[in-house]
């Protein structure tokens, strides 16, 4: 049996990363792993008290992995440098989910201790992971560390579904979903700048899903979005698993306009219940939609505005990629294929 211990950040809400981790070590323990999880602030985890923490847990559970979220592990090289006793041969595994430097220049912003930090933890870890080829190809271009391990996202694939979702309302509204946190990385406000073209044309309505709007700067995209697309914004909040199913039955099109995307779990997810996607060239996203998706320049508004055009003014276009999400699906990756890169490690 393997025992897999994991190091993760405790965080307000739960972030795309941490359900990446709770699917991944499900999948580990139906494989036959055992994992416990070490779980502290993200603050704990850059004293010494958070180290020592770290360092008795190791001890306490005979470890042969130890997994270092690369939220905590890329700001904090002393968890993969201090020294460990003779008798503990764990391998350390740093899991990037979004590396730092990326997330950075995709903002316009650099900060040299960052990028320092991450470096060092790419370059010290007994083994790296990310969720998307992309990611491995940023680490490796970034710190010449070539040795990458993806273990992309898995998916819950419902099994009755025989046709694509949405097929537009009965009403005849075609439903464009975002289904992502309201923060400036996920880049909500193209939307109104791509959609607002669109007022004259009837019979669609964005719908927004996922947490943020309790922060200044969610109510701040919200109030544009009402403003730039006045009655076509609907706004619901966080979601369960099956309110999120209940959102792909009605969804026609995913719209995923981040600034930097690892992979985009959320568009695998669209893909699974046979809705396409339309989301940022550039990015990990482009990996998860495969063939079931639309690529349009973030930096160029209007060609998400003659995207959305099309989409909603051709109905064989939309027949033509909802029939190449439902193609997409048998292609998806699965978590348990995620958890045997993980156990392949050792």
């Amino acid at each position: 049996m393997t025992r897999i211990l994991w190091a993760e950040p405790q965080l307000p809400a739960v972030s795309g990363g941490l359900r990446y981790n709770q699917q991944l070590r499900s999948a580990l323990t139906a494989a036959g792993a055992q994992v416990e999880v070490l779980a502290l602030p993200e603050e704990v985890f850059a004293q010494p008290t958070g180290t020592q923490a770290l360092t008795e847990a190791r001890a306490k559970m005979a470890t042969d992995l130890v997994v270092i979220d690369g939220l905590i592990g890329s700001a904090n090289l002393q968890l993969f440098t201090t020294p460990t006793p003779d008798d503990d041969d764990a391998a350390t595994v740093l899991l990037v989910h979004l590396p730092a430097a990326a997330a950075l220049a995709a903002q316009g912003e650099m900060d040299p201790e960052v990028v320092r930090l991450e470096k060092w933890a790419v370059l010290e870890a007994d083994h790296v992971v990310t969720a998307s080829h992309w990611a491995a190809g940023e680490l490796r271009r970034r710190y010449r560390r070539q040795d990458i391990e993806v273990a992309q996202p898995g998916v819950e694939q419902p099994q009755d579904l025989l046709t694509p979702a949405g097929s537009e309302s009965a009403d005849g509204v075609l439903t464009l979903a975002a289904v992502a946190a309201l923060n400036p990385l996920k880049n909500h406000l193209l939307l109104g700048q791509a959609l607002q073209p669109l007022m004259d044309m009837p019979h669609w309505q964005l719908v927004l899903a996922g947490p943020g709007a309790e922060t200044e700067y969610g109510q701040e995209v919200l109030a544009i979005l009402n403003r730039q697309l006045p009655d076509r914004v609907e706004y619901l909040g966080v979601l369960s698993p099956l309110e999120v199913s209940q959102l792909w039955s009605r969804t026609d099109l995913l719209l995923l306009p981040s600034l930097v995307e690892t992979y985009g779990m959320v568009v695998a997810e669209a893909c699974a219940h046979g809705v396409p996607a339309l989301v940022a060239s550039g990015t990990g996203a482009e990996e998860a939609a495969g063939g079931a998706g639309l690529i349009a320049d973030t930096g160029h508004p209007e060609t998400w505005t003659q995207q959305l055009r099309a989409f909603l003014t051709d109905a064989d276009h939309r027949r033509d990629l909802g029939a190449r999400a439902m193609q997409r699906r048998s292609q998806l990756p699965t978590w348990g294929q995620a958890a045997d890169q993980f156990l392949n490690l050792r």
